[in-house]
């Protein structure tokens, strides 16, 4: 099971959409219900959740064998610099959990991804099942 945060965005459902055709099954995260619900299809387990609570989206995390990461952009109406270093942040302290090892590129997904290198994290859990 792979988990896609930023599942609703163009990367993200570029990602969902080669892991289904892969026959990969999906947690995709999305930030509201209607965004969860846009991206509902067979194979893809939507989920709503606030990236900035660590504790949710660790407990989602563990579901997955692998994860796609995509940090949101803030919003624009505010310190976008701080809203998106906050959000990186609880992001990245799941990668602090034993049985998480960083990389850059998860297969099925290698071909499709070269333009968001910068962006895009892949991480997979050795203590899923």
């Amino acid at each position: 099971m792979y988990v896609i945060l930023g599942a609703s965005g163009h990367i993200g459902s570029v990602v969902i959409d080669a892991l289904r055709a892969s026959g990969e099954k999906v947690i995709a995260v999305a930030h509201s219900a209607d965004k969860a619900a846009a991206i509902a299809r067979d194979g893809i387990e939507p989920v709503v959740a606030d990236v900035t609570d660590t504790g949710q989206l660790r407990s989602i995390l563990q579901k997955g064998r692998r994860a796609f990461l995509l940090n949101p952009p803030a919003d624009i109406k505010g310190d976008t610099n701080a809203g998106e270093l906050k959000t990186a942040s609880s992001i990245a302290a799941h990668l602090k959990d034993p049985g998480w090892r960083s990389s850059s590129w998860c297969p099925p997904m290698e071909r499709l991804m070269a333009p968001a290198s910068a962006i895009s994290r892949c991480c997979t859990n050795s203590n899923a099942s």
